[in-house]
């Protein structure tokens, strides 16, 4: 604080300068890490560019104190702040709203959207036995929201990317008499969200020839997985896993399945079950059905796989596969067994020993006998 530093070293000026860092590589280093969330965020949550908007083009805001995007309003000019504009509502003359807080759609746009919002009633609603029953109008409302973002989004870009609740909404207000009673719909959703984390999960372990790699598909929120959903009302457990395999990966696994070669896992109080397919080439071209669900599929190994187990839930994107592969290793060990000659059904098996068994064996393999004073070291 001020007092010179007494030292008897000897020490040069230019020591003693102040060392400033490359500000160029910094600002580098930034701007390359601000890209990689934008790509990111962009990916994950289904952002596009639209086209500007012009003066006297409808569109829907929100005010302060709303939760949805209920209110009409008119665009009279671009705003002074980058992707915003002055709109006119029926409350308020003129306001500033941020463009890409929501998407809007010319007329023609809106027309085109509620026509496709009658198909997919028709397709999917309509004739469904089940509507008196919300939990399951709420699936086929999704399959109804897949079927929005898969087929008709491509086919005009400019309709609005509608997230499920958004869509939910949409169409509860388009058909009110879904809901006869008047229910929520915020509610209604809540419950359902709570039923479908207790539907069965089914779905396949793909395997190569070798037994050493295993298949995964990456979500677009990231997390590896094997490929499989949920089962469908009514639907067998088998059927569920080759529906699932297909959709996801494009391989048609109807000719390898086997109902014997099976593991089950209970996670989160949800059963998860996977069917192991055996001696698919890693040559082979997979492809997804689905838009929007799964963004990547590659061979994992998984003797590396079986490392992973150590990090938390939260932080680690392979946590469902990291639940299947002990129970997996012993089913390979087993299978190999048997194909080898090596193991009967009178014979007594073990699962393969851990990396901390295989040095506990070692370990004692020194010793023979225990005294009172403890291990004695065995004399060869």
């Amino acid at each position: 604080m001020g007092r010179k530093l007494r030292t008897t070293l000897p020490i040069l000026q230019d020591s003693l300068n102040p060392r400033w860092p490359d500000f160029e590589k910094i600002h580098q280093a930034n701007a390359s890490a601000k890209q990689k969330q934008a790509q990111f965020y962009n990916r994950r949550n289904g952002v596009q560019w639209l086209s500007p908007l012009s003066p006297e083009d409808p569109v829907l805001t929100k005010l302060d104190g709303r939760k949805q995007w209920t209110m009409p309003a008119v665009v009279q000019s671009a705003s002074s702040t980058p992707r915003s504009y002055i709109v006119e509502t029926t409350q308020v003359k003129t306001q500033t709203f941020t463009y890409y807080l929501f998407s809007t759609n010319t007329g023609q746009e809106n027309v085109k959207l509620t026509a496709h919002l009658e198909e997919l009633h028709s397709k999917f609603i309509q004739d469904s036995e089940d509507k008196d029953d919300l939990n399951q109008l709420c699936f086929n409302m999704e399959k109804a929201h897949w079927h929005y973002l898969d087929v008709y989004m491509p086919q005009c870009p400019r309709l609005p990317k509608l997230s499920l609740e958004q869509f939910v909404h949409l169409f509860f207000n388009h058909f009110p008499y879904l809901l006869p009673n008047g229910e929520n719909v915020h509610s209604v959703l809540r419950k359902w969200y709570e039923y479908r984390k207790t539907i069965p999960i089914y779905g396949a372990i793909i395997l190569d020839k070798t037994m050493r790699d295993v298949l995964l598909v990456q979500t677009f929120h990231g997390r590896w997985s094997f490929p499989s959903g949920k089962l469908d009302k009514g639907e067998k457990q088998i059927d569920c896993g080759i529906r699932e395999v297909e959709e996801e990966t494009g391989f048609d696994i109807k000719n390898k399945i086997c109902q014997h070669n099976y593991i089950e896992v209970k996670i989160a109080n949800r059963v998860t079950g996977l069917y192991i397919i055996v001696g698919v080439s890693k040559d082979t071209i997979f492809q997804p059905k689905t838009v929007n669900e799964i963004q990547d599929i590659q061979w994992f190994s998984i003797d590396k796989l079986s490392q992973k187990h150590q990090f938390e839930r939260g932080h680690n994107k392979f946590y469902t596969v990291t639940k299947f592969i002990r129970p997996l290793q012993r089913w390979i060990d087993t299978h190999q067994s048997l194909s080898q000659g090596r193991l009967t059904a009178s014979s007594s098996w073990r699962p393969s020993p851990s990396g901390f068994d295989t040095w506990a064996a070692r370990r004692l393999q020194e010793y023979e006998t225990r005294t009172a004073d403890g291990w004695s070291k065995r004399k060869d």
